[in-house]
């Protein structure tokens, strides 16, 4: 069996020093080599139209999966009290559904009024929780 074969990019102190943008230009590659393949595939193709319509439905269903993924989970932390979700769990810890709820009490809160600052909220809670 043949010994693994180590490159100089791989080396970790390497790549904070002089290949810290290693990561970018294989993702720029990888990204180039594939707008090749679909050229490729489309190259003799004169009609899209089924191909735009298949996108597009994938498109608008993922939108409304993300969707309804958003409202649960926004449903989930805008009340106030968790215990109805962790009644499956026997016995139930009083302590750490009290510090749930607190959770959920700092996202009723401070939740943002515009759309535009939830992501920064959820970003530092997380921060917080970790």
């Amino acid at each position: 069996m043949a010994a693994p074969v180590y490159f100089q990019w791989q080396n970790e102190i390497l790549c904070e020093t002089i290949y810290p943008m290693r990561l970018e230009k294989l993702r720029d590659f990888l990204v180039y080599f594939q707008e090749v393949d679909l050229w490729k595939e489309y190259k003799d193709k004169s009609d899209l139209t089924q191909d735009i319509q298949e996108f597009t439905e994938a498109q608008r269903l993922a939108a409304v999966t993300a969707f309804k993924e958003y409202s649960s989970m926004r449903e989930y932390f805008m009340r106030s009290d968790a215990r109805i979700e962790y009644l499956e769990f026997k016995p139930l810890d009083e302590d750490e559904l009290a510090e749930i709820n607190k959770l959920h009490d700092t996202f009723i809160s401070y939740w943002p009024k515009d759309i535009r600052g939830e992501k920064n909220f959820v970003e530092m809670q997380i921060q917080s929780w970790n």
